[in-house]
């Protein structure tokens, strides 16, 4: 029998035993691989949780499994999102071990040092592009500023940025941008600036995303709506209607949800009569809020409305109400103390009290009381004025950090410019200096092939060159032809049936120097009415065998010929120092020619420059 219960007992180990390990690899698998590739909006609920877990956890070895989860999630990712994830998860450890989820941090861990890590997270956001990721962080720079740092302007900065890269996502992809809308009203808020803190209630109930938390924005939206047109204007109806609102879009939230709103909403609609003078309507909406307000017990507020109602009744005379609910009101506001909550002033409750013993005939305590009224009124009044005077000292601060900013980027901006203008000017320079340097060996080049030219036509038109390099007289004119004409000659022989007839003679030869002979002696080329008529007449040729032998010496017609010995007289001319200071039009009507624009296009034509570019060129030949 001790066997068989051995046997059982040791089954029975061996069994939870194994369902223990196989328990601990499944605890161990990691909940966020899941979640690689997700969007923001599928994976922050899940990842909340998990780190919610951890973080509560409140020991070293959840710390780091934590840390090993997003680790092992990182090396997968390839977006740079889940470093992004990691990183700012490693930094709610060292912000959680350091201030428990308070206020209130210890040194080795400062709120300083939490700022410091959170804004290179805004860089890396930035430089990695992952918007969402950048929106997150600048939200939680902005409340790092305004809960732990206490710069309010710096916070209002960095909420505004958020604000800013926000608009650039759709509120599906990230629907937390309504918190970030509300967040900001009840900044602007808490400074009284209404105008700004209605702007972005509106904006909260413009964008509307069916989620629980996202959604409860929109009744603390409305809320504060109705809070800034009592505050700000007085307009009681509109506050009103804001409230009642309120009562619709939370009569199906989840208890204490709804009668936490039931009661704020009844207590605000209750004050607003009160404000009016409707004593009676303030108290049906007074003493049923003050109900719901101690069940969720909200003193700050539930001591407020009471004071409301001990005024009431101490306007319609029945002071023994009036300090039941005095006493009430007094036992809310010691309870709010002692509870460290927020809001929580006196100054109104000090003043009624001063009207019920001032009433019961009790000076010493109601004097005493107004004392502490004005004690109150004067504090909470400091209270503000040292937190409006500390933004404005806060913003001076930061436009003095803005000036000097600008003024470096001023002095960056200017040293950049001389940088850049310097460059360009150098620049400019060698360019300038490479322009002319082309411009002048172009020219020289230029002026060089110019002055070859004119050599060569002064060498064609027989002009002694001084240079002693060549000197042509009239009689090797016939060889000079030949060879200028040679090309001209090859082309007539290709048209030609029978190359025999197109053959100079020796006859054609006999009248080519008679004729050139005449011609250059009687310079008739310089007669510019000359026609082969008249050559014939005066040389006693026929002009028939003038104009054959014209074309078959030299292949070119009489006009051409005349031109030639023109532009030869013309060469000479302006080659002479005798005739600087002729004209063009002189140079061309002592050659022959009877106008200065067919002077001009014939010189160029033959010599292959106009009569000014010749003249120009002559003094350097």
């Amino acid at each position: 029998m001790k066997k068989i219960i051995a046997f059982c007992l040791y089954i029975y180990i061996s069994l939870s035993l194994f369902a223990q390990e196989n328990i601990d690899k499944y605890l161990n698998v990691n909940p966020l691989l899941e979640m690689v590739g997700k969007p923001y909006v599928e994976y922050n609920p899940h990842c909340s949780r998990v780190v919610d877990k951890f973080l509560s956890a409140k020991d070293t070895l959840s710390y780091a499994k934590l840390i090993e989860y997003y680790n092992e999630v990182e090396a997968i990712d390839k977006t740079g999102e889940w470093t992004f994830n990691r990183r700012k998860v490693e930094y709610e450890i060292l912000a959680y071990k350091s201030n428990g989820g308070g206020l209130i941090w210890s040194d080795n861990y400062t709120a300083q040092d939490h700022l410091e890590n959170l804004l290179k997270l805004v860089d890396f956001a930035k430089d990695k592009n992952l918007q969402i990721c950048l929106i997150r962080i600048l939200t939680q720079v902005a409340f790092t500023y305004q809960l732990s740092i206490y710069n309010y302007e710096l916070a209002f900065k960095y909420f505004l940025l958020a604000v800013d890269e926000s608009e650039k996502v759709r509120l599906e992809d990230y629907p937390h941008k309504v918190q970030l809308y509300y967040s900001l009203a009840s900044l602007y808020y808490t400074f009284r600036e209404y105008d700004e803190t209605i702007f972005y209630c509106q904006k909260v109930l413009r964008n509307y995303y069916p989620n629980g938390n996202v959604y409860y924005m929109h009744s603390n939206a409305t809320h504060l709506l109705g809070m800034c047109y009592r505050n700000a204007y007085a307009d009681y109806d509109r506050s009103d209607s804001c409230f009642k609102q309120l009562l619709e879009m939370t009569a199906s939230f989840d208890e204490p949800v709804r009668t936490t709103w039931e009661g704020v909403a009844g207590g605000d609609i209750g004050q607003n009569y009160y404000l009016r003078g409707d004593l009676d309507t303030a108290l049906e909406w007074l003493i049923p809020a003050i109900e719901k307000i101690t069940y969720i017990d909200d003193m700050p507020f539930a001591s407020s409305c009471a004071v409301t109602v001990a005024n009431i009744y101490m306007e319609k005379n029945n002071h023994k109400t009036a300090k039941k609910y005095i006493d009430k009101a007094q036992e809310f506001y010691m309870n709010s103390r002692l509870s460290n909550k927020p809001n929580t002033k006196s100054s109104k409750l000090y003043d009624v009290q001063f009207k019920y013993y001032a009433y019961i005939n009790d000076g010493t305590t109601a004097i005493a009381y107004h004392d502490s009224t004005t004690n109150a009124q004067k504090r909470e009044n400091d209270e503000f004025s040292g937190l409006v005077l500390h933004r404005f000292e806060q913003q001076l601060h930061v436009s003095d950090n803005l000036a000097n900013e600008n003024k470096l980027e001023i002095e960056k901006a200017k040293n950049r410019l001389y940088s850049q203008t310097l460059i360009i000017t150098l620049s400019a320079l060698v360019i300038i200096i490479l322009l002319l340097a082309m411009t002048l060996t172009f020219y020289r080049r230029k002026r060089k092939a110019y002055q070859e030219l004119v050599r060569k036509n002064q060498t064609w038109a027989g002009v002694e060159i001084v240079d002693d390099i060549l000197l042509i007289e009239n009689e090797n004119l016939e060889e000079s032809i030949a060879e200028s004409n040679i090309t001209e000659l090859n082309k007539s022989e290709e048209e030609s049936n029978n190359e025999l007839t197109k053959l100079p003679s020796q006859e054609d030869f006999i009248i080519m120097k008679e004729i050139e002979d005449f011609i250059t002696t009687n310079e008739l080329y310089k007669n510019s009415d000359l026609t082969l008529d008249i050559l014939a007449s005066e040389t006693k040729f026929n002009k028939y065998y003038i104009s054959t032998a014209l074309n078959r010496c030299a292949g070119i017609n009489f006009k051409t010929y005349i031109n030639e010995f023109r532009i030869k007289e013309a060469i000479r001319l302006l080659s002479d120092s005798a005739s600087k200071n002729l004209s063009i039009t002189d140079i061309a009507a002592k050659s022959g020619f009877s106008d200065r624009k067919s002077f001009h296009r014939v010189f160029k034509k033959i010599t292959g420059l106009s009569p000014s570019e010749f003249r120009q060129n002559i003094d350097l030949s």
